[in-house]
């Protein structure tokens, strides 16, 4: 993890490349939904600002990978699964009004999945805060007594 001296945000470094929290996320509810996509870095990106720098790119059991659409990075949230389940639904045949309902649907799923994450990572300050010796433990500039 490293932290990005311009936003002061958090970073991961994963084999797709590096990402924040919130678009891991995002990469995670992607493959959920479907097992074969994934979010990674654009192999053809050469550094230019306002080109699409990441990737949504589909490993199929037999062939080979391919992207299905590029995007710039700051642009990997919820609107991504929106994209990926209105085009599912175009698939299908789905009416307009079905996919335009994806995008709110995209929304709710990312608001719970994100809530869930943080309800686990709260778990987890309180099971470390318990079993350490400490009488006080600090944790993201709050003290806890």
């Amino acid at each position: 993890m490293s932290i990005n001296p311009l936003l002061g945000t958090k970073h991961h470094i994963t084999d797709e490349g590096v990402f924040t929290q919130e678009q891991l996320l995002v990469g995670k509810m992607i493959n959920d939904y479907n097992s074969t996509l994934h979010l990674a870095k654009n192999p053809f990106y050469r550094g230019e600002p306002d080109q699409m720098d990441s990737a949504v790119v589909c490993f199929p059991e037999n062939g080979e990978p391919y992207p299905l659409f590029y995007i710039n990075q700051r642009d990997i949230d919820y609107r991504v699964l929106a994209r990926i389940y209105a085009g599912d639904m175009a698939k299908q045949g789905r009416s307009l009004e079905d996919q335009l309902q994806a995008n709110e649907m995209a929304y709710k799923l990312y608001q719970q999945a994100k809530h869930e994450d943080d309800l686990a990572e709260m778990a987890d300050l309180h099971r470390s805060i318990i079993a350490s010796p400490l009488h006080t433990y600090k944790h993201k500039g709050r003290v806890y007594r």
